[in-house]
């Protein structure tokens, strides 16, 4: 069962996220900051970031760079989700290694659609 890590400042949306996660067959973990995000992908070794790039304490920006920084978590499989819908925000979070980059409101068949593909290129990749 594949383990997801949602990183939002709000609840309600980890929350829902989580639920239909859970109903696709996925183990969904929750943070609701960019501290405790970066703090349980090396905990919990998630096989995919569900990441908001607004958040209060270190933006998903800086959370996604740090993580692609981080050899082990290097590959990854990040999806941003944010509000933020400007070509420079998607530049930036692609430019630091986002995989994917959605826009809220989140369209839940996008979503599940991206994370499959992403969870199949991760399967599908060599081990070094």
């Amino acid at each position: 069962m594949p383990r997801l890590l949602i990183v939002d400042d709000e609840v309600a949306t980890v929350d829902m996220l989580s639920t239909y996660l859970k109903l696709l067959g996925h183990e969904p973990l929750g943070a609701y900051n960019g501290t405790d995000g970066l703090v349980l992908v090396e905990v919990e070794k998630p096989d995919l970031l569900i990441l908001d790039l607004m958040m209060p304490d270190i933006d998903g920006f800086e959370v996604c760079k740090r993580v692609r920084a981080h050899a082990e978590f290097a590959k990854l499989p990040v999806v941003i989700i944010s509000a933020r819908t400007d070509k420079d925000a998607i530049e930036k979070a692609l430019g630091l290694g986002a995989n994917a980059y959605l826009t809220k409101p989140i369209e839940l068949g996008k979503l599940s659609r991206e994370i499959k593909q992403l969870l199949q290129k991760k399967t599908d990749e060599p081990m070094v």
